[in-house]
């Protein structure tokens, strides 16, 4: 297949998630009758995630990858921080209550080494779980793309070596991005949805299996 028209058939995949978040938000609202502080904090991630990949795609179709690529990294921060819970040794709504209250995901620590829970350990922690391997490789080329870096530079501006010229420019959209490098990012963009979408078709699982003593001592810190 043209790799053009592959691409435009991942962005169309990617526009298409949207109906499968709000699908999955209402599912998380309906799964039991109780409302916990932990779903407000869901629904704020889902909301996020639904508006994140609008996003990409219309700034893909800007040809704007430069802008695009930055989003794959914000989009990771989401699923890093639903993750996050599963590592603190606390009731989820007391956590998600903090963190309504101001408080960062940094300033948690790890039940198990007691470690501060920064961007970079939630990475090595969730890189280390079978399926999320990708998950340290898209942390750093983001990175790479939200900070001045080499990404930007290679992607402004080219030297033909045989032919000894030197192309750059400066102007929206980019001819210097590799047309696999424009597909990779909307696999990850679909990689960390589907994330994401484990983690919390899990606490609705769990939830749908708390009966009133539950309700009453509150949900527990797994995801």
């Amino acid at each position: 297949m043209d790799k053009e028209k592959q691409l435009e058939q991942y962005l169309s995949k990617l526009s298409e998630q949207h109906k499968e978040i709000v699908s999955t938000g209402k599912r998380l609202v309906d799964s039991y009758k109780f409302y916990y502080q932990f779903d407000a904090y869901c629904i704020a991630l889902l909301n996020r995630s639904v508006n994140i990949i609008n996003g990409f795609v219309a700034l893909a179709k800007l040809d704007n990858y430069i802008s695009s690529f930055t989003l794959v990294r914000v989009h990771l921060d989401s699923l890093l921080r639903l993750y996050a819970f599963q590592l603190i040794d606390d009731n989820i709504d007391n956590i998600a209550l903090q963190i309504a209250d101001g408080k960062q995901m940094k300033d948690f620590k790890c039940k198990t080494s007691n470690r501060k829970l920064t961007d970079g350990y939630l990475v090595q922690k969730l890189s280390e779980i079978e399926g999320f391997e990708w998950v340290s490789t898209v942390y750093d080329t983001g990175n790479g793309f939200i900070h001045l870096s080499d990404k930007h530079m290679m992607t402004s501006m080219r030297k033909d070596f045989n032919k000894g010229v030197f192309s750059s420019v400066i102007g929206v959209g980019n001819n210097f991005i590799e047309i696999d490098d424009k597909i990779g990012a909307c696999i990850y963009m679909m990689k960390i949805t589907r994330g994401i979408y484990t983690f919390i078709e899990s606490w609705i699982t769990q939830k749908g299996s708390y009966n009133n003593e539950n309700l009453n001592h509150g949900a527990t810190s797994g995801v």
